[in-house]
């Protein structure tokens, strides 16, 4: 510690200046924005804190979810080596807030150690021992917004040795390319290439990219960037177009900084229709570049390569990629005979294998299949195949382990998912994958942030799982809000129909609780409450969800 006062946390040292925790020999490196939540709550040590108290110490005048807050209490938790469950350090009071338990000291040249242990303070004297170490937490607020370090705010944002310490990845938004050729029927192609260009971009630990959902709002619009930044809180907006006539093929593109309205790279790409996967490649090479990220050996062997040799069969995944989306029987069907051909063109090509998985997993999660069971069985046998191929990992993992979460192998999903994140850390698919998992897993505030994470690349996310996560953490207002969301898009899904009706009878809405109750049998009539909460691993989870439905009424 300086001679300005530092803090010691239970058995740690706590390095405000360096953002570092230490004990017995073994230092910590925290981001800046984890060590001021920790300095904020040692400075109320035994007091439970609101969210929106910390939120606005750490983050004034500027908006972000919650989940980064969360986020950054499980970094805590994780350099502490504290338990959420039987917690030493920092207790979650559900619905509540926050409260460091841990003895706190400060040590000031003047008076030398003072112990304070948040469970023995009088009531008379907490005030003005508390006042101590706020003021060394205010003093490291004031010290970080005078050094301009700042954070992005958003959740899973692992650092890289090509950035400043303290500052997030910059986040990237490629909107859809724009097909300027004269048949409107081949923009799939130019969304195709939009697609690919998100997915070598997302192979970067350096970089965040928004995903093809988010960006799909602006497609035939020409945004200013400051929209953009407003509306997805990008910092870099890439567009362009896409021009196809008589087997030639041209690609113009344009970088900016959203933050200045400057633009900061441009290029232009001509050639034969083959020469697409080089655009691309060039492409993402030139941004990376451009923003001076560094990247390592594998993430450049995972960015270079031509994908495949036929390039018919390339054209044949882009339109079923798009018809994939569309979250309708006929086109799926006639996406997976499209993919059928292309595999038949080309039987070695990875990237048709995951669009197959992806298929089929909508195949068999939306009912469209007699047996779901069978259907998640060819979705893990597709993402195998693509794994045993060199062209793609994320989402060939995502899917994998999608399906293993119905076959309740959770630990090997597990393994799965956190290995797709590492291969694209802005990969929504991914980033559900794995909420998912942890959920089911019993870690829920870990699974909120994830999930949320994964909201934030893809606005557009059908995820039915995260207000169940809202559910177990007591923040039913903000299940019920999002379970009504998302089945404004899809209202027969049964678990999100289950939700609602429980969490309204946990609001205290028995008049809306027996609506809800009516409305999911009407969807499955033989429906019983025991039947819910089944994956989940802790016993108290499904206890909670099957309580809620008895109390509506089920």
């Amino acid at each position: 510690m300086d001679d300005a006062g530092g803090l010691r946390i239970g058995d740690w040292n706590i390095d405000v200046r360096g953002n570092e925790i230490a004990r017995d020999g073994v230092v910590v490196r925290l981001e800046p924005k984890a060590i001021e939540v920790l300095a904020f709550l040692a400075g109320h040590a035994g007091s439970v804190i609101s969210r929106e108290e910390i939120l606005s110490a750490v983050w004034p005048k500027v908006v972000v979810g919650d989940d980064t807050l969360t986020q950054a209490i499980i970094k805590l938790r994780k350099a502490l080596g504290d338990d959420a469950q039987s917690p030493r350090y920092i207790e979650t009071i559900p619905k509540r807030g926050y409260r460091l338990i841990a003895t706190v000291m400060t040590s000031a040249p003047a008076r030398g150690t003072v112990p304070i242990r948040p469970d023995a303070l009088a009531p008379g004297g907490a005030a003005a021992i508390a006042c101590v170490v706020a003021g060394l937490a205010m003093s490291l607020l004031g010290w970080l917004a005078a050094t301009g370090i700042e954070e992005n705010g958003w959740p899973i944002a692992a650092q890289s040795g090509g950035l400043p310490r303290g500052k997030a990845p910059p986040v990237i938004a490629v909107l859809p390319l724009v097909n300027l050729g004269n048949d409107s029927r081949r923009d799939y192609f130019s969304e195709g290439m939009t697609e690919d260009i998100i997915n070598g971009l997302g192979r970067f630990s350096a970089l965040r990219v928004m995903s093809r959902g988010a960006v799909e709002p602006y497609r035939a619009k020409l945004p200013a960037p400051r929209t953009v930044r407003q509306d997805l809180g990008a910092e870099y907006i890439l567009k362009g177009s896409v021009r196809e006539a008589q087997g030639r093929l041209r690609v113009s593109v344009e970088l900016s900084d959203a933050r200045q309205g400057t633009v900061v790279w441009s290029d232009r790409y001509e050639g034969e229709g083959k020469d697409v996967f080089e655009f691309q490649d060039r492409i993402v090479t030139n941004i990376v570049g451009v923003l001076a990220l560094q990247v390592t050996q594998a993430e450049r062997e995972r960015g270079a390569g031509r994908p495949v040799e036929s390039l018919e069969a390339y054209d044949l995944v882009l339109q079923a990629r798009q018809l994939v989306y569309r979250l309708d029987r006929e086109t799926n069907r006639q996406a997976r005979e499209l993919l059928r051909r292309a595999i038949e063109l080309a039987p070695e090509y990875g990237e048709a294998y995951v669009a197959l998985a992806h298929a089929e997993y909508r195949r068999a999660d939306q009912g469209w299949t007699d047996d779901a069971q069978e259907g998640m069985r060819r979705v893990e046998a597709h993402a195998r195949k693509a794994l045993s191929l060199p062209d793609r990992g994320a989402h060939a993992r995502a899917y994998a382990q999608l399906a293993r979460i119905h076959g309740r192998d959770l630990d090997v999903a597990l393994e799965d998912a956190n290995h797709a994140v590492e291969l694209n850390p802005s990969d929504p698919v991914a980033l559900y994958a794995l909420g998912s998992i942890q959920l089911w897993m019993g870690r829920t505030e870990e699974a909120v942030a994830t999930l949320e994470a994964a909201r934030r690349f893809d606005p557009s996310l059908d995820d039915i799982v995260l207000p169940m996560g809202y559910y177990l953490l007591g923040r039913y207002k903000r299940a019920l809000e999002d379970a009504d969301a998302r089945l404004a898009r899809n209202p027969n899904v049964v678990f999100l129909l289950a939700v609602r009706a429980a969490t309204l009878a946990r609001l205290g809405e028995t008049a809306d609780a027996s609506d809800a109750i009516l409305r999911l049998r009407r969807v499955a009539p033989f429906t019983r409450a025991d039947a819910y909460g089944g994956r989940f691993r802790n016993p108290a989870h499904a206890q909670a969800l099957k309580d809620g439905l008895v109390l509506a009424g089920l």
